[in-house]
């Protein structure tokens, strides 16, 4: 049925090589019905890639705040395992 729906988008003309592949990918759709929410997230993916540049990419802009958090997480440890309090949460009350 899936491979008959993907022949008629392409009105019939399928190329002998792409036709054992559709097959492939219907028998994959069949056994593991999660397998078209990847295929569209990794193609929603390439998609944004064209759309966005590098650095405004959501996935750059995700990784950042991750490393960020991550950075702060290292400090906050470092303080601990030297003895030292928490630092201060206000910009001007920095005492140690």
């Amino acid at each position: 049925m899936l491979v008959n729906r993907w022949r008629a988008e392409r009105y019939g003309n399928i190329p002998q090589w792409l036709y054992p592949k559709l097959i492939e990918r219907a028998y994959r759709f069949v056994k593991d019905p999660h397998a078209a929410i990847r295929l569209a997230a990794a193609s929603g993916g390439h998609a944004l890639a064209r759309k966005y540049p590098r650095k405004l990419h959501p996935i750059n802009k995700a990784r950042q705040k991750m490393l960020a958090h991550r950075r702060t997480q290292k400090e906050i440890w470092e303080r601990e395992e030297a003895g030292l309090p928490p630092k201060s949460r206000t910009k001007w009350l920095e005492l140690l």
